[in-house]
């Protein structure tokens, strides 16, 4: 190509250039998977995410996750108790072209029902917002403190016992009743489980517990029978002072012949 053409070529770019400007950088959508890059943090309260396919470094733990998606819901993950990730399901609606109320639909009872994000910068796949205010400004009393009690099954309140189990605190003046199921959650993480034995007779089985969510207890007996698990979850769906509802236990091994 000699000179009069390259000068020529870059005479049209120019003018191109010019009459329609510089073609637009595609822009980033919020509408993906966010992930948390504590890496890229330099202000504390500003928080960084990237697109998940982005390569990170490794980190113990989950990180924190948004996925954001156009039809109103989102999912937020999170590293719980025991570093194992939660996730919370929710909605939300734009206020303005830089700031999002999210609800949350169960939230446990460290969190808010509702908080804003507040978009800084969204380009080349970074997110940036301001760091959100998601703690409860009145949590209820800790589930710890609640649990750590024995309960008896009431079967009485129960209106969808295949879906749900209801437990009293003992001491609660139940009807009678031939035997009662029930277990103790001690402060110390030790457990009884109190059952009618074969003459009706109290029984107990004894383990340990510990608190893996505001919803979720885990469970292991110390000698468990046989043709029972060695360790169960509690979920839990509800819980105050006066009643417990759990989602049915469980206890039969699988593999029992």
């Amino acid at each position: 190509m000699n000179t009069v053409n390259i000068l020529y070529a870059v005479l049209i770019f120019t003018l191109m250039l010019f009459l329609f400007g510089c073609p637009n950088k595609p822009e980033t959508s919020i509408f993906q998977t966010w992930v948390n890059s504590v890496e890229d943090e330099t202000d504390p309260n500003i928080q960084c995410y990237r697109t998940s396919d982005y390569d990170f470094p490794m980190l113990r733990g989950p990180r924190n996750t948004y996925d954001i998606r156009e039809d109103g819901t989102f999912t937020y993950s999170y590293a719980g108790p025991t570093d194992a990730q939660e996730k919370e399901e929710g909605t939300w609606k734009k206020i303005s072209d830089t700031q999002y109320e999210m609800t949350f639909k169960n939230p446990p009872s460290n969190f808010r029902k509702t908080f804003n994000i507040e978009v800084i910068s969204l380009d080349d796949g970074i997110l940036k917002i301001k760091r959100p205010d998601l703690s409860n400004p009145n949590p209820p009393a800790d589930v710890t403190d609640l649990i750590t009690k024995k309960w008896w099954n009431s079967y009485e309140d129960e209106t969808d016992p295949n879906n749900e189990k209801c437990y009293r605190p003992d001491g609660f003046d139940f009807p009678r009743s031939r035997g009662r199921r029930g277990f103790e959650f001690r402060p110390n993480g030790t457990f009884d489980y109190n059952y009618p034995g074969p003459t009706d007779a109290p029984t107990t089985d004894k383990g340990t517990w510990i608190r893996l969510s505001d919803k979720r207890i885990k469970v292991k007996f110390d000698e468990p029978r046989p043709g029972i698990v060695k360790e169960f979850i509690v979920e839990i769906i509800s819980i105050n002072d006066e009643v417990l509802k759990i989602k049915p236990l469980n206890l039969i091994a699988r593999d029992k012949k």
